[in-house]
């Protein structure tokens, strides 16, 4: 689904977020997601069940279903993370963003190398991924959502994102004068999407 124009709507659209995104991430090192019945099976489609992203104290980040399966280690002994997000891509298949002192990794499948890869950027401080839109209507033209913020003066923070379709490589800048850590990012029940931050962890 695009994102017109590269900016958020300028006419303020309310709606109620919709599961898993309902739910408030109680600390930065968890997040939910809605994906398929396994990782890169998408024989039931993109939103059969809820995950759980979680992080383990050996430093493994760890994928485990809430209706069918077993718990997935993604990346094995990732140290000192400080917050984690994740979504699946539209074949099924986990990206995970984490952050890691003054550094921010984003760990997806890249089809121009035809494997997994794991990119690092700086100055982000606050980051989140979603998948924009789950229904098999749109599996030809959705999108990961990467969210992030930046501190950009003295307590003042911005909003920006990149997309899968661009291979991250593109940033956009969204919003000034937000706040601090992404919050939640997803849709809501009028079929937009929504995201939030808030100040503290």
């Amino acid at each position: 689904m695009a994102m017109l124009e590269d900016r958020l709507s300028t006419t303020f659209v309310d709606g109620v977020w919709i599961a898993p995104e309902s739910r408030f991430r109680p600390t930065l090192l968890e997040d939910y997601e809605g994906g398929p019945i396994a990782p890169q099976d998408t024989s039931q489609g993109l939103n059969y069940q809820i995950w759980a992203l979680s992080y383990a104290l050996n430093g493994d980040i760890i994928l485990t279903p809430e209706t069918t399966g077993l718990p997935v280690t993604v990346l094995p002994t990732v140290l000192g993370c400080e917050q984690i997000s994740f979504c699946f891509d539209q074949n099924g298949r986990p990206s995970v963003v984490y952050i890691i002192g003054g550094s921010c990794f984003l760990y997806w499948y890249d089809s121009v190398l035809a494997n997994f890869t794991t990119d690092e950027f700086t100055g982000i401080f606050s980051a989140m991924l979603s998948m924009d839109d789950k229904r098999a209507a749109e599996s030809a033209v959705n999108d990961i959502l990467w969210w992030y913020t930046k501190l950009t003066g003295p307590g003042q923070y911005s909003l920006y994102h990149r997309r899968q379709r661009d291979r991250f490589q593109t940033e956009f800048l969204m919003k000034t004068g937000c706040l601090a850590y992404m919050s939640r990012a997803g849709m809501h029940d009028g079929l937009r999407g929504k995201i939030s931050t808030r100040a503290g962890i």
